[in-house]
Order: C-alpha cells, then structure tokens, then sequence
C-alpha cells in the first residue's frame, strides 16, 4: 500500500475508534482493546502510526465525556459510580440468556422475565457462535503464507467479541440494538467465509441462498411485530395526549410522573420528573409551575396520586394502563 493510502487508512481507524467512543465511551475502551493487542502482536501492525491511530482515537473521542464528567459528577469515577446506578447496579453476571430471549423484541428487555415469542426464529442467533468459530478454524487452517488472510477473519471475530462481552457478563437486562456493532463486524468474516466455500460449488450456493432466505424470514417477522407493537404504543401516547388537551393540559404545559418523556412529546408539553433516573426538577420549581402552566402526573391506572398531587383532579385514561392528575391553577 502507497504511504499515501496508509496513513489515510491509518486516519479512518482513528476517526472510527474516536466516533465509537465519543457515542460511547465503555464500547471505544472495549473496540481499542483487540485493535490495540493486534498492533502488538501482529508484525506488520507492530508500528508508531498503528498504535497511534487506536489510542488517539479512543483519547478523541473520550475528551468530551470526561469534561463532562468533571462537570456534571465531579470526576469520572462519581461519574461511573452514577451511571452504574442507573443500570441496576452494573457488575459480573451471565445476560446471555437476556440477550436471547430479547432477539426477537422487546426493544428494551426490562426487567427480562418473559416468554420467548417464536424461540425457533433466534436460530441464527444460536448459530453465531458456531460459525464464527468454523472462521476462525479455517483462517488458521489457510496455511502460514496466509497471515494477512487470517488477520482479517480474527480482528473483525475478536472486536466483535469485545463489542459484545460487556452486555453479556455486565447488565441484568438486554436490547436488541446492543449487539447491532458485534453483528455488523460478524458478517465481514462470515461472509467473505461464506463466499469462498461457495464459489463454483453449486450445491453450497443453493444451501447458502437457502439459508440467507430463511434468515430473511426470521428477521422480517421479527421486524413486523415489533413495528405493530411500536405503533400500537404510539397509539396509546396520542390518545393519552388527546385526553390531556381536553382536561386543559395543553402547550405550554409540563407532565411529570411515569412514561412522561414519549407522552410529553405526543402532548406537545414540558417533562419533568422528581425523582429517578430522568429527575430534573425539584418539588418547590414542580410546584412554582402548576402556578404558570397547565401540569399533569401519571401514574399507572391503579394506583394513588403522587404525594406532591394528592389534591389534585384525577382523570381516568381508560384503555391506556394509566391515570393522570391535573393541577390546579392557583
């Protein structure tokens, strides 16, 4: 490769690694990790410009939430310490079954105590595994004049192993879109893998074309239920915003309480909670507001009115899983 083409190659692994980190930061420490021992291991990447474009990248990127960090916790270790709340208290514990049982939806695994919807259609899933590792044997089998043959196959298999490590060993919970980077690293050798054991073999294209149409079938129908089930939780937010603007709640307004962020957007009004992870109001500027603009809580239907709400007006919303209370204007 022309010096000129390698240092832009050299460019793009750090503007890669620096946009990995920057959206977020534990995933660019993870990618760095097999892209950084693979400069150190592997001969022709053991040089300055490799090992600069991955630690530079993962410093870029990183520059941004840890003067956030200093600015908003006070140090990146408060900062951890916070983030690891949010996520149930993050720490060594087995999410692949998590991680299964969410394939297929829902979008956010939460707590992850359901039924698998059509468990026969996340046998792709249960495949990965074995075929990434049938590509890892077959690199190594490819012979030592192959060494550039294998590093392709094994950098793509190892980062998208430490891509995916942190949701399987960290979270108690799963999604979907956690694993879309392992994925999408997964298929270069998978594919390229694919391709060579098909070429001029008529009976391995047809198994391949096989198998590619059964995958498309699983992946559609997951797709369709789960944009019915988004639609129908759009639904829902619209005609809780609906009843809303007929109670009177209507722009300029806030809601606070649960679900508050997709119903506040449907409403066209201010969120604001109290408490938990999306806090960003105290109950004195909660209670200054319901002088000043229309405000509503939710909770689910069942249940009481908050404590800061107790004398406010119910409003029943039948068919949606949950109860709003209207203030008063004082």
């Amino acid at each position: 490769m022309p010096p000129g083409e390698r240092r832009r190659a050299w460019g793009g692994v750090a503007l890669a690694v620096a946009a990995v980190t920057l959206l977020r930061f534990p995933d660019g420490c993870w990618l760095a990790l097999p892209l950084g021992l693979a400069c150190l291991a592997h001969r022709p990447l053991r040089r300055a410009a490799p090992l600069a474009a991955v630690a530079g990248g993962v410093v870029a990127g990183a520059v941004p939430w840890i003067v956030e960090a200093y600015g908003r916790w006070g140090g990146i270790a408060e900062r951890l310490r916070v983030s690891s709340d949010v996520q149930g208290e993050m720490g060594l514990r087995w999410a692949g079954g998590d991680a299964w049982l969410s394939v297929n939806g829902p979008l956010l695994c939460r707590p992850c105590d359901i039924t698998p919807y059509q468990p026969w259609h996340t046998w792709w899933w249960l495949l990965l595994p074995v075929l990434a590792l049938v590509c890892a044997v077959r690199a190594r089998r490819d012979g030592p004049g192959r060494t550039a043959r294998r590093i392709t196959v094994w950098l793509p298999l190892a980062c998208a192993l430490a891509l995916a490590l942190p949701y399987l060993l960290a979270l108690g919970y799963s999604a979907p879109r956690f694993f879309l980077p392992a994925y999408a690293l997964l298929s270069l050798p998978l594919a390229a893998t694919a391709l060579d054991v098909a070429r001029g073999r008529r009976p391995y294209v047809v198994a391949l074309c096989a198998v590619l149409a059964l995958y498309g079938v699983a992946q559609g129908t997951g797709f369709w239920r789960n944009l019915m089930g988004a639609r129908h939780t759009t639904h829902r937010y619209e005609r809780v915003a609906a009843s809303l603007h007929r109670a009177g709640v209507r722009p300029p307004c806030l809601i606070t309480g649960a679900q508050t962020p997709p119903v506040s957007y449907a409403a066209g009004c201010a969120s604001g909670n109290v408490a938990g992870n999306n806090k960003n109001l105290t109950h004195a500027a909660l209670r200054a507001r319901t002088t000043e603009i229309p405000v509503a809580a939710l909770t689910s239907a069942h249940a009481g009115p908050p404590p800061y709400a107790r004398t406010w007006q119910p409003l029943p919303l039948p068919g949606t899983g949950l109860r709003a209370w209207v203030a008063g204007r004082e």
